[in-house]
């Protein structure tokens, strides 16, 4: 019997955050860290919290195309959670 719920896809980070004194930024710290894949290690540096964003979501096979779906968008996971409390 079909629920009509699509199947979900877990992926598990292991993330690591630092500051770094800069001059560039406003407050004068820089945000940086690296972020891995811990089922296949694959890992990633990056530097301030879009890059962060951009790696996280590079590193999701929906995302990049690897499995042909696609995320949905924050609303339809609210959406999607209101019709299933409602039920």
């Amino acid at each position: 019997m079909s629920t009509g719920r699509r199947p979900r896809r877990t992926d598990l980070f292991l993330l690591r955050v630092w500051t770094r004194p800069s001059g560039d930024s406003s407050d004068g710290t820089e945000w940086r860290g690296k972020v891995q894949r811990v089922v296949d290690g694959e890992a990633h540096q990056f530097d301030g919290w879009q890059a962060l964003m951009d790696t996280l979501l590079s590193m999701l096979p929906e995302r990049s195309g690897a499995s042909g779906g696609t995320l949905p968008t924050p609303q339809q996971e609210t959406d999607e959670h209101t019709e299933r409390s409602e039920r």
